[in-house]
């Protein structure tokens, strides 16, 4: 039989998401830097694919990490665009975007997902950036930052959902005209395989990050402060039956009919916090 834990060995499980993240951020950093420079930097991408009457999506490329990013664009009530985790595109595809109304907000999910927040800021002016509360000041040292993504206006197609129990990040919640709705996440949900190639693949594996849908121990210790209202904020997605998609913060986008594969994620995300 294993004898107890000491204390070295229980300092050492205490701080292993630290630390791991703390190696993951020493050999990223250079890149993270350069890349987050205001000169406009197109990363591979896949095209702007319509999604229903009022929302788009769009898959690009991590400098380096084998995680892939979302941006998603909703269309207002008033026909302006929203824009969730910006993402610089090649000249036709943001031709697309320009194509479809006015930028008037860029919502940037969080302090970790600012690369390409302020060249949106510089390109659209007069659009208002939003950002959580919580990660304002760090957002607001790579760009301006207009206000809140809380104070955002719900005008029956967008509305943003503060997360019980999580800091730093909210979920956008989109609402088509069939009333079929989209929960639009950042790093609070993952939804990658079970495996990713490469060291960095294998740095995910060891933080269990990989593996469907979940919130990974690695943002349960650094965004969640209380699991059992978040796990219950999950399961009361799952009983929603307008719930058809939902858009992880990494990893594959989750489509189906109601009552079905959203659902099942949601639940499964639930089950994680444990």
């Amino acid at each position: 039989m294993r004898s107890p834990a000491g204390p070295h060995e229980a300092s050492r499980k205490t701080c292993a998401p630290t630390c791991r993240l703390a190696w993951t951020r020493r050999a990223t950093g250079a890149w993270y830097n350069a890349a987050m420079s205001l000169a406009w930097n197109v990363l591979p991408h896949g095209p702007l694919d319509q999604l229903t009457d009022s929302l788009w999506h769009l898959e690009g490329e991590v400098p380096r990490l084998p995680l892939g990013r979302h941006m998603v664009v909703m269309r207002r009530a008033d026909g302006s665009l929203l824009i969730h985790n910006a993402i610089a595109c090649d000249d036709e595809t943001m031709a697309a975007i320009d194509a479809l109304g006015p930028v008037t907000v860029i919502v940037v999910p969080s302090s970790f997902h600012r690369i390409d927040g302020g060249r949106f800021a510089q390109r659209y002016p007069a659009a208002r950036v939003l950002t959580p509360a919580a990660s304002a000041a760090k957002v607001r040292r790579r760009m301006r930052v207009d206000g809140d993504v809380m104070e955002l206006v719900d005008d029956g197609v967008v509305r943003a959902v503060a997360l019980p129990g999580v800091r730093k990040e909210v979920m956008l919640l989109h609402s088509d005209r069939d009333g079929h709705q989209t929960a639009v996440f950042n790093d609070i949900f993952f939804n990658l395989p079970r495996s990713l190639p490469g060291v960095l693949g294998l740095v995910a594996r060891l933080v269990g990050a990989l593996g469907g849908p979940k919130v990974t121990p690695g943002d349960q210790f650094l965004l969640v402060h209380d699991k059992s209202s978040l796990r219950d904020f999950f399961l009361e997605l799952a009983a929603n039956e307008m719930l058809v998609r939902v858009v992880p913060g990494h990893g594959a986008l989750i489509s189906g009919e109601p009552c079905g594969p959203a659902q099942d994620a949601m639940e499964r995300a639930a089950n994680s916090l444990r």
